[in-house]
């Protein structure tokens, strides 16, 4: 993967695998058709079992609802691939943009420092759960030592697909959806604040917030092999 070194690079789960996967072009645009092409090429692996282990797909992208896109993340779902995604930066309904609306896979909104949702955070009822996405600190692409300060959803959903990384490792005979519900019925509910959002999002929004340590355990318990991020491409076109 070219125009974009931070592809190696791990936060919540140190043990993962995590490859890259260039599915829009180096500006952070293109077209839907290669989402779905990346998507898919990684499932098509799954499919011929060169990936025996459990597959996460972290998703900072989004565009207008797609029918394709959202059928590609319920695919992967449906071969065990949990696919992990940005609510999006509009300020608006996640339910209007993918892969945040595709009910079957994770959507995930950004929060502040305080635990509050961030204005230009999407949210409503497509958004499952929130984690943090404020001034978070990551490799960067600009070498290969450079580390950037970014706040968006590209940096919530993250934090939730290495979760879903270690929880998996340590639970391998989950299926996609159980990993969801699992990580859904662990988080901490009622914490977020959601002033920052209009009232009518905020009324339709699940009040849940990300607790890592629910699925966290001794480095030496979890399973190098059980864990595999595939990262598809990178930052939400426009603010990360």
């Amino acid at each position: 993967m070219r125009c974009n070194g931070a592809g190696k690079t791990f936060g919540v789960a140190k043990k993962a695998k995590i490859y890259s996967v260039r599915a829009l072009g180096c500006s952070g645009s293109g077209a839907v058709s290669g989402i779905v092409q990346g998507m898919d090429f990684i499932a098509g692996k799954v499919d011929k079992g060169d990936h025996t282990g459990t597959v996460i797909f972290s998703m900072s992208l989004g565009v207008r609802v797609s029918e394709s896109l959202n059928a590609a993340v319920k695919r992967a779902m449906d071969k065990g691939i949990v696919a992990v995604g940005a609510s999006g930066n509009q300020g608006g309904d996640s339910c209007n943009y993918s892969p945040a609306s595709a009910k079957v896979g994770i959507a995930v909104g950004a929060t502040d420092k305080e635990d509050n949702t961030m204005s230009f955070s999407n949210a409503g009822e497509c958004t499952d759960i929130s984690a943090p996405g404020d001034g978070i600190e990551s490799a960067f692409g600009s070498c290969n030592t450079c580390t950037k300060t970014l706040s968006g959803t590209s940096m919530a959903a993250p934090h939730v697909a290495g979760y879903m990384a270690v929880l998996l490792s340590l639970h391998p005979d989950m299926t996609a959806a159980e990993a969801k519900d699992h990580m859904v019925q662990q988080s901490t509910k009622g914490v977020v604040g959601l002033a920052a959002i209009s009232s009518s999002l905020a009324s339709k929004t699940p009040n849940r917030f990300l607790y890592v340590a629910k699925a966290m355990a001794k480095d030496s318990d979890v399973r190098e092999d059980l864990a595999e991020v595939a990262q598809i491409n990178s930052f939400l076109h426009g603010r990360p």
